[in-house]
């Protein structure tokens, strides 16, 4: 987080002094669902604001209209 020319992203889950929370990080399943909200959140931004000059931003209209007629189609 601290080299600005480095994308980066800080995710905070839960609080591990709260136990369910604690137990919850525990758990494969809530793992999972984590790291596929974080993925659609990540991916919701970058097809939103793609990056100028990346294929990300060429191919824009063609991975919006994948995303939006099967929203897993990009994982």
């Amino acid at each position: 987080m601290k080299s600005p020319d480095i994308p980066s992203v800080l995710v905070e889950t839960a609080f591990i002094t709260n136990s369910l929370e604690e137990r919850k990080l525990t758990d494969p399943r809530h793992q999972g669902a984590l790291a596929a909200a974080i993925l659609d959140g990540i991916r919701a931004y970058f097809l939103e604001a793609a990056p100028p000059g990346t294929l990300l931003a060429m191919h824009k209209d063609t991975l919006s209209d994948a995303s939006a007629s099967n929203p897993r189609a990009l994982r």
